[in-house]
């Protein structure tokens, strides 16, 4: 995608890899989408409802709200401001996370040219120290989302 070294962009860049193998193997999967689909959105609302129940301040946890039909939760970023503590409290029980955007793209060397500066746009400058990615694949599963979940309420509470 034009990153080198990861989330370091010079150049804007693309994914267009999809050969004729790949295509073989989308179109074996293509059946099974719905229904990958709908395990995320269950797993997304199963999120909520742990989240929500645990009433932590909306300062300390922001988690996407319900999302309108068709929406599907490729990720479940929450928002925290103890993001990176979080992350390696997670890692420390064995659960994975992700952060997708560490940096804003205004803050790219790709579009240095629009003489953005930090602090301009402070809304995703924090998004981006804040965002952390939960895994919610379809396979997941109840046992698995509530120890996830859990983990994340237990440190927060701290």
């Amino acid at each position: 995608h034009g990153a080198r070294p990861k989330h370091h962009h010079l150049e804007l860049g693309g994914n267009f890899r999809l050969d004729a193998l790949q295509a073989a193997l989308l179109r074996e999967k293509l059946p099974h989408v719905d229904r990958w689909v709908a395990a995320r959105r269950q797993n997304a609302e199963r999120y909520a409802r742990i989240f929500a129940a645990a009433q932590l301040a909306p300062a300390d946890l922001a988690f996407p709200a319900a999302a309108a039909p068709g929406h599907v939760y490729h990720q479940y970023a929450i928002r925290t401001p103890r993001r990176d503590a979080l992350r390696t409290h997670l890692a420390r029980h064995g659960i994975a996370t992700e952060v997708y955007y560490p940096r804003p793209l205004h803050l790219q060397p790709v579009f240095a040219r629009l003489g953005y500066r930090e602090g301009r746009l402070p809304i995703a400058e924090r998004t981006c120290h804040e965002a952390l990615s939960l895994p919610i694949f379809p396979e997941l599963g109840e046992a698995r989302l509530t120890r996830v979940a859990r983990e994340v309420v237990t440190f927060l509470r701290g």
